[in-house]
Order: C-alpha cells, then sequence, then structure tokens
C-alpha cells in the first residue's frame, strides 16, 4: 500500500507557546516545521520549500516582504 506524503506547514513566531499549541492542531495531518524568527525561515527556504507558511507578521527580524 503506498501512503501519500503529507503536506509540509512552516510556523514562524517567536512565541513558543503558540507554536505548540498550532503544532499540536496540525501535526496529524501535516508534517509540521516550527521555527522562532524570520533568521531561521531563511535558512529553511534555502534547504526545502513548505506547502504553507504561517507567519506572525510582528516575529519577523527581516523586511516584511524579504520572506
Amino acid at each position: 500500500m503506498q501512503t501519500e506524503e503529507r503536506r509540509k506547514i512552516l510556523i514562524v513566531d517567536d512565541d513558543p507557546m503558540v507554536l505548540k499549541v498550532i503544532r499540536s492542531y496540525l501535526k496529524d495531518r501535516y508534517k509540521v516545521y516550527c521555527i522562532r524568527s524570520g533568521e531561521e525561515a531563511l535558512k529553511f527556504f534555502s534547504m526545502q520549500i513548505p506547502d504553507v507558511v504561517l507567519l506572525d507578521y510582528m516575529t519577523v527580524s527581516y523586511t516584511h516582504l524579504t520572506l
């Protein structure tokens, strides 16, 4: 039996509790990546591209248009 690959979601937020709560809701259906800064997000993008990005607009340390 072939299994379908789960979609990837990247969550960017500087609040660890927010990351934990959102991840807990999504982890059973999606491959969830949690990142705490814009710099880490840019490094992540250099390695792979998620299907969806949930971004806390106030977290990003770069200009928001960079991401």
